[in-house]
């Protein structure tokens, strides 16, 4: 499945390219989501994720162990642009559910 921005849910499993969702979405790099949560579920043992908000610092960063398990950070704040260097998620799915 490719990734998908989708209203209020965002879903995301290919990062051969780095991802700066505000600008995809609106234009706008640092354009507001008001996060309600960000669900990473790895594949292989070792995997890592480091998502950013617009202004680079770390909003969601894992190291993933082993099962099939999510890991899921809950929010409920405003974070301005959300951003995801090309080797800042090494596998998995990602959901970002904002309001």
């Amino acid at each position: 499945m490719a990734n998908d921005f989708g209203s209020n849910l965002i879903y995301l499993d290919t990062f051969s390219a780095a991802i700066d969702i505000g600008n995809t979405m609106f234009g706008d790099t640092q354009a507001k989501f008001k996060l309600n949560s960000i669900e990473w579920v790895g594949s292989n043992q070792g995997e890592t994720a480091l998502i950013k908000d617009g202004d680079g610092n770390p909003i969601f960063k894992e190291a993933y162990g082993s099962g099939y398990k999510p890991i899921v950070y809950f929010f409920g704040q405003i974070v301005s642009g959300i951003t995801i260097a090309i080797a800042g998620v090494t596998g998995g799915q990602i959901l970002i559910r904002y309001f």
